[in-house]
C-alpha cells in the first residue's frame, strides 16, 4: 500500500521521471486525483470471490455503486451466482439497515433453486458509517439457514488507501470458510487469480517429492475448496495475500511461505532452496533450468533486436526484477510504468539506476497521465514491444504480451515462457483495444470452466443413480 504520510520525492503533476530520481522507500509519483487508464484486465473484488466453486455473492449498496459490480458480473457470465440489494435514502433515515439486510438476503436465498453452500454478503460504506450491528445480522442469518456458511465481505472504497486495501481484505475473506482439519502431505497456493502452471519450478519440485498442490483457481467443487484446510503450508506469490496467509497461520496452523514472482536467477535459486529446506525436499537441477531460461531469452533477443521495450507493474509485483532481467539479457528497455514499488524491489532498482540510467519511470494513475501524449504522437516512427496492458495502452503499440500477475508462471520456467511470449508478441500484431477492454482477464473462462465441470458432475450423478 502507498503510505500517504511518507515524504514524497516527486512534485505534483509529474508523470515521467528518470529512474535515478526514484526510491523504493517512497512512491515515485505524488498522490492526488487518480486516473484509471482503459486497461481493464486486472481483477477486482467483484471477480475474485467467483474462484470459490458454489459460492454466491450478495452486494448491498446504493444504485450508483452497484452499477460497476453488476456490469462486472454480467460481462464475465457470473449472473447466476450474484444478487443485489439496492439501498435508498429511506433505508438510511429509518434506521433499519439490519432488517433490510436480513430480510433481503433471506428473500434471495429462498428464491434460489437450491441453497448454496457458501453465501458472501458484501456490505458497503454506509453500513459501517452508521455502525450497523453486523454480529446480530449474521447471528440471525445463521439461525435461519444453518446449512449455509456465511462469510462477511466488504465493498468499501473509502479504505482503498488505508492500512488494509479492499483486495487484501478480499484475500482474507476468501479463505474464512475453511475450518480446522487434520493435516495431510499437501500445500496450498493462495493469493493469485491465475492457476499456477504445472511446469513452474516449485510446483514441479513439490510434485516430484510427493506433495499434493491445492490451487483454488482450477477447483470445481466446494469440497475441494474445504480440503484446503488440510494442507500444512500456504505458499503465496503475490504480496496481496500476506495478511490472508498470516491469518490462516494463526487460525488453521498452516505455515506461510512467501515466494514472490521474480525473474532474477539468484532470487529464484534462493527461494527454491528456502522451500526445499522448509519441507525437506530434494532440489531439482537448477543449473539446467537456468540455462534453458537464459537460452530462451537470448533467442528472443535475437528476434526482437533493438526494438524499444516497455513494462508495467501489473505484469508482476516485482516489476524491477523483470526490468533488470530484460536489461541483463540485452533488451532495449526504455520505460517502466508503475506508481508504487515494493521494498523487495529495492536491490533491483539500485542495479537499474547504476546500469540502465536511461530508463524512464512513468505514472499510470496520476491525473496528468490522462492528458499525456501517447502512441504515435510521442513515439513517432518507432515500434514498441509492450509487456503488460498499461504499457501497451500508453505506448500505443500493437505488439504486446498480455501479462497480469505473471499469468501464473514462476521461476526459470516462467522466464522461459515469458521469452516465448515476447517472440510471439513481436511477430503477431494484437487488437490491443479489444484485449485490454476485457474486464478481469481470464475470469469469464474460469467461470465457464467451473460451471461446465459442475454440470458434468451433476449429469454423472444422474447416470449413476439411473444405473
Amino acid at each position: 500500500m502507498i503510505d500517504l504520510h511518507q515524504n514524497q520525492t516527486a512534485a505534483p503533476g509529474v508523470i515521467r521521471r528518470p529512474i535515478g530520481e526514484v526510491s523504493a522507500a517512497a512512491p515515485p509519483f505524488a498522490p492526488g486525483l487518480d486516473y484509471t487508464p482503459p486497461a481493464r484486465g486486472h481483477w477486482t473484488i467483484a471477480h475474485t470471490p467467483m474462484l470459490i466453486p458454489g459460492s454466491y455473492m450478495i452486494y448491498l449498496c446504493a444504485s450508483a455503486c452497484m452499477r460497476g459490480v453488476v456490469l462486472s458480473a454480467l460481462e464475465d457470465g457470473g449472473m447466476d451466482r450474484f444478487s443485489m440489494i439496492i439501498l435508498d435514502d429511506k433505508d438510511i433515515y429509518e434506521g433499519d439497515l439490519e432488517k433490510v439486510m436480513i430480510d433481503g438476503i433471506t428473500e434471495i436465498i429462498e428464491a434460489l433453486p437450491a441453497h448454496p453452500p457458501l453465501v458472501m454478503p458484501f456490505t458497503s460504506c454506509i453500513h459501517h458509517f452508521l455502525a450497523c450491528d453486523m454480529r446480530y445480522v449474521y447471528r440471525e442469518l445463521k439461525e435461519r439457514f444453518p446449512d449455509i456458511t456465511f462469510v462477511e465481505c466488504f465493498m468499501i472504497p473509502t479504505i482503498r488507501k488505508g492500512r488494509v486495501s479492499p483486495e487484501e481484505q478480499m484475500q482474507i475473506n476468501l479463505y474464512d470458510a475453511l475450518q480446522p482439519m487434520e493435516k495431510e502431505r499437501s500445500v496450498n497456493v493462495i493469493g493469485s487469480n491465475f492457476s499456477m502452471d504445472p511446469g513452474d519450478d516449485f510446483i514441479r519440485m513439490l510434485s516430484d517429492n510427493g506433495w499434493r498442490v491445492r490451487d483454488l483457481v482450477p477447483m470445481t467443487s466446494y469440497d475441494e475448496y474445504l480440503a484446503m484446510a488440510s494442507s500444512r503450508v500456504n505458499i503465496y506469490t503475490m504480496p496481496v495475500a500476506r495478511l490472508a496467509a498470516e491469518k490462516l497461520a494463526r487460525r488453521l496452523n498452516q505455515q506461510a511461505v512467501y515466494l514472490p514472482s521474480g525473474c532474477g536467477s539468484a532470487r529464484i535459486r534462493s527461494q527454491m532452496e528456502q522451500l526445499a529446506q522448509i519441507l525437506n525436499l530434494a532440489l531439482p537441477d537448477l543449473d539446467a533450468a537456468e540455462t534453458a531460461a537464459h537460452e530462451a531469452m537470448q533467442a528472443a533477443r535475437q528476434k526482437i533486436g533493438e526494438m524499444p521495450v516497455a513494462v508495467d507493474h501489473e505484469t508482476m509485483p516485482l516489476v524491477c526484477s523483470l526490468a533488470r532481467r530484460l536489461v541483463e539479457e540485452g533488451f532495449n528497455l526504455q520505460e517502466i510504468y508503475t506508481d508504487a514499488l515494493l521494498p523487495e524491489d529495492a536491490e533491483d532498482l539500485a542495479w537499474l539506476q547504476q546500469h540502465a540510467p536511461h530508463i524512464t519511470m512513468c505514472s499510470t494513475n496520476s491525473y496528468g497521465a490522462r492528458m499525456a501524449e501517447r502512441g504515435a504522437g510521442r513515439h513517432a516512427g518507432r515500434r514498441w514491444l509492450a509487456i503488460g496492458q498499461k504499457a501497451a495502452y500508453f505506448t500505443g503499440t500493437d505488439r504486446f504480451v498480455n501479462l497480469l500477475e505473471f499469468n501464473g508462471w514462476w521461476g526459470f520456467a516462467g522466464v522461459e515462457k515469458l521469452a516465448q511470449a515476447m517472440v510471439h508478441a513481436f511477430e503477431t500484431p494484437s487488437d490491443v483495444p479489444a484485449i485490454i477492454g476485457e474486464k478481469a482477464f481470464g475470469c469469464a473462462c474460469m467461470i465457464a470452466e467451473k460451471a461446465a465441470a459442475q454440470m458434468a458432475g451433476k449429469e454423472d450423478g444422474i447416470h449413476e443413480a439411473g444405473l
